[in-house]
């Protein structure tokens, strides 16, 4: 297939949303409706695949009505438009792609009548497929049908509901059976939607038992009286906390999938949606490089014009390995890496041939090539002190070399360090103070926190203060720890930080380490800033904590019974009443 193919000129005008641009085409070519190649992420799929993808309805139908095939299998994974397009959530489009063949399809068609034809064979796998494009596809009849009964069960209709007010982000499939998925998605939503007393952590234990590994009278005490009557349902009879507003799913779907007119109508109606971002804290740019594919650029590119930060957009790309945006993007300013987040584009690109596709590594070198000239520095470390070389394929090691980079897998002088830290050494600040940036990153091995969180936890008060005072600029995690009420506000500002967190992704254990000190302030604009005290603090994608043992796998709630703030734990107790027993 050549460059300027018909198909793949017919390609690029669904991917822009050019309805006359491929009316032409088709008219001047009527093959191209049932025609099929493979792009880039898109083995053997037809013109109609694509149109269903970015969600052009009026090119579906023009397709139809040339004879587009509704059968046809193509794509990744291999998918019929119909099944393609209840995957999406795209309930205005399916009803046009052909009838139900099995349990699923017919789920997210709202087929009464299919459903229960099928549904006594079905095996769990099934019927929990079935239940998630129920409620993806906004069939809440038919996910009333499917939802899940038993095991504590108590109202199918709220469970429905919430996760229908928030069906634009139900992407995940996951778990063994319908209830499995629909917990998770809860969780997504606030942590606390699916807890149950007696409140247990990852590692097991509940809220009473953290408690009395703390040992403090008062707190134990608070925990017995205010066990909320026992073991209570994770099945709560209100309805639960949905993930946003119902307008930023929806854009943010639309940004996910390169719907690049989708995104201007709705930047139109509201422009403020340009400061969007998900629960992991990603923004709208970041999603284009990270789920789309041929039209994530001009999804980009509107949104850059739109005001989005361009930073956002580079992470995505170069971490999914989205060469045309990233390119498209670097073009147009966006910086190479942030020194002040410690995240840097480069380290991304690298980081991605490593866990992502290690056998296929070119296909990150053209942006590690374009990083550099626009000034990457190939030995930046992240956050956790971990350099380029340190993460990258072992077949990108010699193009990093002759560009300068040096076979360090950790910035130089971090260990020595951390291991003085560690042992009491008292002449620590004096190795800190000459190089200050080591202040900065967080240990990954014993600690899991930055030099002067560490030192503060530890309870080296003088050693953790003068730490704290060669610091330019203190993180979120560290104003938390702190109770810095100034600097806490400024760093959930400048995150845009408005919602729950789930505790895994850069500078979000702030909730746990407020409670582990007990600084109530801190804790309190936390809470209003969307922190859940049910977030556990888990590992990232590379198996890094945050945080020291005491305080992983665990939540707020457990952090601060152990720790012995009865105060703070009484508000952390006082939030989670108010969610379970506030206005259905």
């Amino acid at each position: 297939m050549t460059a300027d193919s018909a198909y793949r000129r017919a390609f690029e005008a669904i991917a822009a949303g050019d309805l006359g641009k491929f009316r032409a085409l088709l008219a001047a070519n009527a093959a191209l409706a049932t025609a099929t190649d493979s792009l880039t992420d898109w083995p053997n799929s037809s013109l109609l695949e694509h149109a269903v993808w970015w969600q052009r309805e009026e090119i579906v139908d023009a397709l139809l009505a040339a004879g587009a095939p509704v059968d046809h299998v193509g794509g990744l994974p291999p998918q019929t438009a119909l099944q393609r397009a209840l995957e999406m959530g795209t309930d205005a489009l399916a009803p046009r792609l052909g009838a139900a063949t099995d349990l699923e399809t017919a789920a997210g068609l709202g087929d009464l009548a299919g459903v229960r034809s099928r549904l006594a064979t079905a095996d769990a796998a099934a019927v929990r497929r079935a239940f998630r494009l129920a409620c993806l596809n906004g069939r809440r009849e038919t996910a009333l049908l499917l939802a899940p009964r038993g095991d504590g069960w108590r109202d199918a209709a709220a469970l429905v509901d919430a996760l229908l007010r928030g069906r634009h982000l139900l992407t995940w499939d996951q778990g063994e059976t319908a209830w499995d998925w629909a917990r998770e998605q809860l969780e997504l939503a606030d942590p606390m939607n699916v807890l149950n007393a007696p409140m247990r952590d990852e590692r097991g234990r509940t809220l009473l038992e953290a408690a009395r590994a703390g040992g403090d009278e008062r707190t134990i005490q608070l925990v017995i009286e205010r066990r909320l009557g026992g073991d209570r349902s994770v099945h709560p009879e209100r309805a639960w906390r949905p993930m946003h507003s119902p307008l930023a799913e929806q854009f943010m779907f639309a940004c996910q999938w390169g719907q690049t007119s989708r995104v201007r109508r709705f930047l139109a109606t509201d422009p403020a949606l340009i400061h969007t971002h998900t629960l992991w804290n990603m923004g709208a740019l970041y999603l284009p490089g990270a789920y789309g594919s041929e039209g994530s650029v001009a999804t980009g590119i509107a949104l850059l014009e739109a005001g989005a930060p361009a930073y956002d957009g580079i992470g995505g790309g170069c971490w999914w390995g989205a060469t045309e945006l990233v390119l498209a993007l670097l073009a147009r300013g966006a910086p190479a890496e942030q020194r002040a987040r410690r995240e840097s584009g480069l380290l991304h690109a690298c980081a991605a041939t490593r866990y992502n596709e290690p056998d296929s590594y070119e296909r990150w070198l053209p942006i590690i090539e374009a990083l550099l000239d626009v000034g990457a520095d190939p030995n930046m470390a992240d956050r956790f002190g971990v350099t380029p070389w340190g993460f990258c394929h072992e077949a990108v090691r010699p193009l990093l070399e002759a560009r300068g980079a040096a076979a360090a897998p950790r910035r130089p002088g971090l260990r020595a360090l951390q291991r003085r830290l560690n042992a009491g050494d008292a002449g620590i600040a004096r190795l800190a103070a000459a190089d200050t940036e080591l202040l900065d990153f967080y240990d990954d091995e014993t600690s899991g926190c930055t030099p002067p969180l560490t030192a503060l936890l530890a309870g080296q008060i003088d050693l953790a203060t003068q730490l704290f005072s060669l610091k330019p600029c203190i993180d979120l995690n560290e104003a938390a720890a702190l109770g810095d009420l100034g600097r806490l506000t400024e760093a959930l500002d400048e995150r845009g930080i408005t919602g729950p967190r789930a505790g895994a992704g850069p500078e979000d254990i702030p909730l746990h380490l407020a409670a582990w000190r007990g600084e109530a302030d801190a804790v309190e604009l936390l809470l209003e800033r969307g922190y859940s005290p049910a977030a556990m603090n888990r590992a990232d994608v590379a198996g890094k904590f945050q945080g020291t043992p005491a305080l992983r796998q665990t939540t707020p709630l457990h952090a601060a019974a152990e720790a012995g703030h009865v105060e703070v734990l009484a508000r952390l107790l006082g939030c989670w009443e108010e969610h379970w027993s506030g206005p259905p």
